[in-house]
């Protein structure tokens, strides 16, 4: 009886690769960061709610996979227009509540342009590159004789402080 059963099922995959035969073929395929980044209005506007906005779900989704994929790649400039091309949120009355956590993507931002524009913080007092602006302040929070750096961060649509510390 066992036997039967073994010889079915490899009748059965043997049909089933049969079917197959003539089918079109298709192949996964990762686009490049551009291709990615041009593709999002598309995606979102594929899946808009009754006020005619993005859903969370579809945000959240490219948002993810765009960090995924090229999160650790992606340049600044690339960085930048996958933030403002997801930047959505919920709103009430008063009330605003992004999808985005705008914090880590505004720190991605700032330190993927700092990686690739090396500052000596004890040389300035403040920079700016694009939509940002940061003053830093030297500062010793450990008392062990090393300098960080208070860093406030100010973009039009977000403001924040940091603390930097030398990676040397």
């Amino acid at each position: 009886m066992r036997g039967i059963g073994i010889v079915f099922l490899l009748l059965c995959l043997v049909v089933h690769v049969q079917a197959q035969e003539g089918a079109p073929e298709y192949r996964l395929r990762v686009p490049d960061t551009e291709a990615y980044l041009n593709a999002i209005p598309d995606i979102l506007d594929s899946d808009l709610d009754e006020f005619n906005i993005p859903s969370e779900n579809i945000v959240s989704t490219l948002e993810n996979d765009f960090l995924w994929r090229y999160g650790d790649i992606a340049d600044t400039d690339a960085l930048v227009k996958a933030y403002n091309s997801l930047n959505y949120g919920f709103s009430a009355w008063s009330f605003y509540s992004p999808y985005l956590d705008n914090v880590s993507w505004n720190l991605r931002i700032v330190q993927r342009w700092l990686q690739a524009h090396p500052v000596d913080f004890n040389a300035i007092q403040s920079i700016a590159f694009g939509a940002y602006d940061l003053t830093v302040s030297p500062f010793d929070f450990d008392q062990n004789g090393e300098i960080e750096w208070i860093a406030h961060v100010k973009s039009p649509s977000f403001a924040d402080y940091w603390i930097i510390k030398s990676a040397g």
